[in-house]
């Protein structure tokens, strides 16, 4: 039976997305049939403001990830 894992995040977070992902991976050794992900802006580009944290105008874009997978 095929089933979905979702991943959600943002642009300056990608490396704690990536970890969780693969801790996941690991942990439940699912065969994967498919993984997709996009990046986009956040909802709110049109305001401009300064993240301080990175020193970017805009804030970080949203990542998602998905992992089709089957179950034994």
């Amino acid at each position: 039976m095929q089933q979905i894992k979702l991943f959600i995040g943002t642009e300056s977070e990608v490396r704690t997305l990536e970890d969780e992902a693969n801790a996941w991976l690991r942990e439940t050794d699912a065969e994967i049939v498919h993984m997709f992900g996009n990046i986009a802006p956040q909802t709110m580009a049109h305001v401009v403001t300064k993240v301080e944290s990175t020193g970017r105008r805009f804030q970080p874009s949203d990542l998602f990830l998905a992992i089709v997978y089957k179950t034994t």
